[in-house]
């Protein structure tokens, strides 16, 4: 899969998306959230490099959505989800665009 690249006048931040190669689990409180092995990290300019997991690969009866929401000229309207489990919970604790 090739890397997909956005760096134009409108947006000049670079933003590339490359397949990561392993396992990828997401962990909160005493929880497994996601487990994946077809993650893709983001790479945008001025940002640590990010995760992103298939919804498939995601289990939301542990996630509440909430009514946050967020816009990036690169990437569109973000919506964002309440990490929920045993010990603790934490608002916006993950997004999807």
């Amino acid at each position: 899969m090739q890397p997909l690249a956005a760096n134009s006048a409108r947006h000049p931040s670079a933003l590339t998306i490359t397949p990561f190669n392993g396992t990828v689990t997401v962990r909160f409180s005493d929880a497994i959230i996601a487990s994946t092995e077809r993650a893709k990290v983001l790479h945008e300019e001025g940002h640590d490099p990010v995760f992103y997991i298939p919804f498939e690969d995601i289990y939301f009866d542990l996630l509440e959505k909430t009514n946050t929401t967020t816009r990036s000229p690169l990437k569109g309207t973000a919506s964002y989800w309440r990490g929920q489990a045993v010990g603790g919970s934490a608002d916006d604790f993950m997004w999807a665009y």
